[in-house]
């Protein structure tokens, strides 16, 4: 959908060594990849290194659940992330308060709640 547009370039790459040059980009997205990092810390200080001052990450994953199997069955190396936590690691890596947003639950959803968070590098 974005093929056309001069302003949007892909590049693939991994989330501990992203293929871009410091402060090149306006925004971070992750959507549904924290909890299958170990080294968080390492990640956030990534993206951090990669947004402009004045950038964003935005950031979508699950809030904390006690589903120990989903770590064999579908390899998370976290059961989610509770608020503070959240705020804890974004502010290691330098980023501005935290908000974040719980996501409306479906009622019949199987899977933990989800939420949104929007970290802010400083200017």
């Amino acid at each position: 959908r974005l093929a056309d547009l001069d302003n949007v370039r892909f590049a693939e790459g991994s989330a501990e060594k992203l293929p871009l040059k410091a402060s090149s980009v306006d925004a971070v997205t992750c959507l549904l990849v924290l909890h299958h990092i170990e080294d968080i810390d390492r990640v956030m200080k990534e993206f951090a290194r990669v947004l402009r001052p004045g950038g964003i990450a935005l950031i979508v994953d699950m809030h904390k659940h006690t589903r120990d199997e989903y770590r064999q069955q579908m390899g998370h190396a976290h059961l989610g992330f509770d608020a503070d936590e959240l705020r804890e690691l974004c502010e290691r890596a330098g980023f501005t308060p935290t908000t974040i947003i719980s996501q409306p639950t479906h009622p019949e959803a199987r899977g933990p709640g989800l939420f949104v968070a929007v970290a802010r590098k400083p200017a």
